[in-house]
């Protein structure tokens, strides 16, 4: 099992920029070392999301069933976790993943770059929380947004 946090703090002007830990190692890190070791290029171009930049709805429920429109929760959903490194934009350079909550458990797998869809990302994930641990890290992390 995983562990999943958010980081929580300033960029590009003063917007809140949001990055997921797991494991307590930065998400960008951890695929720009998988991208590096595939030779993708560009390798590792991602930023966190900025919620300001985008209406994602309620963090609390973007994170567990994807843009309001998109799911009930009750099925796995395919969400952005990262925008681009640049401009911070989801849709410019995203990295986006599946999420399924399954009884106690959520997990981030099936990982793509959809602007790559050839990149194979077998082997990045898939990354396995604990539900309540995983919803009490996005509620602080929509707590200090809020702030």
């Amino acid at each position: 099992m995983h562990t999943i946090d958010f980081r929580v703090e300033r960029e590009l002007g003063g917007a809140m920029e949001i990055t997921p830990l797991v494991d307590g190692d930065s998400l960008v890190d951890l695929v720009e070392q998988f991208e590096v070791g595939r030779r993708f290029d560009p390798a590792g171009a991602y930023g966190g999301l900025i919620p300001e930049f985008y209406d994602f709805g309620p963090l609390e429920d973007f994170f567990v069933s994807g843009f309001p429109a998109w799911s009930d929760g009750s099925e796995a959903v395919r969400i952005p976790v990262l925008g681009c490194g640049d401009c911070r934009e989801w849709g410019c350079w995203p990295l986006e993943c599946t999420v399924t909550v399954d009884g106690g458990d959520v997990t981030w797998d099936g990982f793509a770059q959809p602007h790559r869809p050839e990149w194979d990302y077998t082997g990045f994930g898939p990354f396995r929380f604990d539900c309540v641990a995983y919803r009490a890290a996005v509620a602080r992390m929509a707590a200090a947004l809020s702030r």
